[in-house]
Parts: C-alpha cells; structure tokens; sequence
C-alpha cells in the first residue's frame, strides 16, 4: 500500500498537517549518519535525540553517548527501552543543562531546522563539546535541482520545518564557533536522472586541520 492512500479517491478534504505534518521519533537512521556516529570517541551528546537510536547505536559501538530530548508525550511513548536510562528530557530551554566542554563530541541529526531559534543553539552545541560536532540538516538545495521536474521532495515541506539551509548558509552559521568546518551531502537520490541528496552534514572541529 502506497504512503498517503487515503488520498486514493477520499471523499474528505485534508487539512495542510495531514499532509505536510510529523509523527513520532523514527527509530532509524541514513547508513552514511551511522558512519559519523561511529567515528566519534569518548564523551558523545546526541542533542534532539528523539527515541534514542543513536544513542542506541553508538553505545553498541562501546561509545559513551547520551542524548538530550525535548521532554513531550510522543518522545516518552517511543523511547527504545535501550536508550533510555541514558536520555536526558528537559523543557528546551537555554543554556544547555551542561557544563563547558562536557562532552568530547556532539552529534545532532535532522534537528536544527525544527528550532526558531537555531542561532542560539550553535553557540551551545559548541560550549558543551571540547572538540568535534557532527550536524546534519535538509539540503534546501534539492528544491532548485528538482525544479524542472515539479518536484520538491517531502521531507523539505514538513510542518515543523522553521528553517532552510543550503551549504553556504550552513557553513556561515557554524564557521564563528570552529576551526574547521567540512561539508558533506548525503542521501543521492535521482528523479527523472536529476542527481539530489536529501542531507547537508557538516563536520566541525574546534582544533585545525593541519596539512600532511
């Protein structure tokens, strides 16, 4: 059965969020985000966590992750039974209920465009790691590559989407905070033989890269 069936000949008119709208925590993740995950050491913090499979995953991988999660109905309802003695829930308030440089890495996954205020975050997210921050977001750039097909991918219309990066927007937003800042796409798609991904990730370090 197809997504959205209901529209196949329903009599009802929908309503924008029935369309464009959210649903609980998914428990999965983009094989490329698993790769990330699993090159992080030490202390790691999975800020906007959801139902805690990251943090799952990462301390499969004996990584010392935790993760912090806006504390509502939908997160408390699908928790994974694994993560959850090590996710924090709190109200979503600044600054972060973490001391400078508690953690030696941060990771963030399809979280920052679901905040109004994302540029307060950043600032956070590079308090609390003493080095590394791995954050992926939707790559706006697939609306104008899938222009000619008529296409703009769902993920970019969901109803909780405040914000819209591109790569240089991206970069800009996190290059003040780190010495470094790699940019990566992930999630190829092709539509009518347009190439697209579905995620901008960008890696940041706080230490230089130093030529070799």
């Amino acid at each position: 059965e197809p997504h959205y069936a209901a529209l196949l000949g329903s009599e009802r008119v929908f309503v924008r969020d029935e369309i464009y709208g959210y649903g609980p925590p998914v428990a999965a993740a983009l094989a490329e985000v698993l790769d990330l995950a699993a090159t992080l050491r030490g202390d790691v913090l999975d800020f906007g966590c959801g139902a805690g499979f990251l943090v799952n995953y990462m301390r499969g991988k004996n990584i010392a992750a935790q993760g912090i999660e806006i504390d509502r109905p939908a997160v408390r309802e699908h928790l994974m039974p694994g993560a959850a003695p090590y996710v924090r829930l709190y109200d979503g308030s600044l600054p972060l209920p973490f001391d400078d440089e508690s953690f030696d890495g941060v990771i963030s996954t399809e979280v920052l465009e679901h905040i109004p205020n994302y540029a307060d975050i950043v600032p956070e997210l590079a308090r609390v790691t003493r080095d590394t921050l791995i954050l992926t977001v939707p790559d706006a750039e697939a609306i104008p590559r899938l222009f000619h097909a008529n296409v703009v991918p769902w993920h970019l219309l969901e109803s909780t989407h405040f914000n819209f990066f591109t790569e240089h927007s991206l970069r800009a937003l996190l290059a003040p905070h780190f010495a470094t800042v790699r940019m990566l796409k992930i999630g190829m798609n092709r539509t009518n033989g347009i190439p697209w991904c579905t995620s901008l990730v960008a890696v940041c370090s706080k230490e230089p890269t130093v030529a070799r």
